[in-house]
C-alpha cells in the first residue's frame, strides 16, 4: 500500500489533532498530497418542526472560521511543505468524508479514534463506523500518531483476508516493523449444548494444529526479511485482535472488508467495526478489491 492522495476529517478534538500529524508523517514517507477536512454537521430536521431557517450569513461565518482554523493548524504544523488543501463542507460527517473521498480520489481517509469530549464510542458509533461502510477507500483511525513498530493483522485464512495480509506486510516493510498473524477458532457453546454433544479433544487439537500449521506457511511466504509471529486463539475473533494487541502492545491493527451480496457489510461477520469500538490502538480496515 503506497497511498497517494490521503483525506483527513477532523472535528479539531484532540485524537483529530494525532490523525493529523500521522497523516503528515505518512504523506511524508509515501511523497503523497493530503486534504484536511472538517465538516460542519447541520442538523436541519431538529428544526423543521418550528419551521425555523438558518441564515446562510451563520454558515458563511462558521466556514469561513473554520477554515481559518484549519489553514493556522497547517501552517503550524506542516514542516515538510507537504501539499495541503483545506477545505469545510456541510452535511453528514460521515457521508460527506465519504464522498469527498470519492471526488478526490484518496487512497486512505485518517480519522481520530475519538471525537469531541473524548468519548470513545461518540466518533467510532456515528462517524468512523460509518465512514468505513460508505467508503471506496481503506480507513485508518488512529489513537498514537508515532510511526507503528508493531503491527498485527488478523487472518480467517481466506483470499479476502491475505489482501490484509499483504497490505500489513508492505507497511511493516516500510516502517521496519514487527508483525504478528492473528487466527481465532471460536466455537459457540449455544451450537453443542442442546444437543448435549462433546466435541473430542483430539478434533479440537487437530484444528488447532492445522491453523497454526496454515500461519507459519503464510509467514513463511512472506519475504523481505521481516520479524513474524503467529497467533492462535480461541476465542470470537474481535476479542482475539483486540486481546493480542494488548498484550503484545501493538501499535496498529489491520482488518479486511468487502462487500458481501451487495451489501456493505464487514468481513468475519462484522468483526472490522467489533474491532474498531474496541481496539487498544490505532485500527485500518482495508478495503478489499472486488
Amino acid at each position: 500500500m503506497r497511498p497517494q492522495t490521503l483525506l483527513v476529517g477532523t472535528d479539531f478534538s484532540e485524537y483529530a489533532d494525532r490523525a493529523f500529524s500521522a497523516a503528515l508523517s505518512l504523506a511524508a514517507q509515501f511523497d503523497a498530497s493530503l486534504e484536511l477536512l472538517h465538516v460542519v454537521d447541520t442538523p436541519i430536521p431538529f428544526f423543521e418542526p418550528y419551521t425555523v431557517s438558518l441564515p446562510d450569513t451563520w454558515l458563511t461565518e462558521i466556514r469561513i472560521k473554520h477554515e481559518k482554523n484549519l489553514t493556522e493548524q497547517v501552517q503550524r504544523e506542516n514542516k515538510r511543505n507537504i501539499k495541503i488543501e483545506v477545505r469545510v463542507l456541510e452535511g453528514n460527517p460521515a457521508l460527506t468524508i465519504a464522498r469527498e473521498a470519492e471526488r478526490i480520489s484518496a487512497d486512505l481517509v485518517i480519522v481520530g479514534s475519538r471525537g469531541q469530549g473524548g468519548i470513545k464510542h461518540a466518533l467510532l458509533g456515528s462517524v468512523a463506523e460509518r465512514i468505513v461502510r460508505e467508503s471506496q477507500c481503506n480507513v485508518l483511525t488512529i489513537q498514537d500518531a508515532s510511526p507503528p513498530q508493531k503491527l498485527l493483522v488478523g487472518t480467517d485464512l481466506s483470499t479476502h483476508s491475505d489482501y490484509a495480509l499483504s497490505v500489513a506486510a508492505e507497511l511493516a516493510h516500510e516502517f521496519n516493523a514487527t508483525l504478528e498473524l492473528v487466527h481465532a477458532i471460536h466455537v459457540p457453546v449455544a451450537f453443542v449444548t442442546p444437543y448435549e454433544t462433546v466435541i473430542p479433544e483430539t478434533a479440537i487439537e487437530e484444528v488447532f494444529n492445522g491453523a497454526e500449521q496454515d500461519l507459519r506457511r503464510l509467514a513463511k511466504d512472506l519475504t523481505r526479511d521481516l520479524v513474524v509471529r503467529t497467533s492462535v486463539l480461541a476465542e470470537p475473533p474481535h476479542s482475539a485482535l483486540c486481546d493480542a494487541a494488548e498484550r503484545d502492545e501493538a501499535d496498529l491493527i489491520v482488518v479486511g472488508a468487502h462487500e458481501h451480496s451487495g451489501l456493505k457489510r464487514m468481513m468475519l461477520g462484522g468483526v472490522a467495526e467489533r474491532v474498531l469500538r474496541n481496539a487498544p490502538c490505532s485500527v485500518l480496515i482495508v478495503r478489499v478489491p472486488h
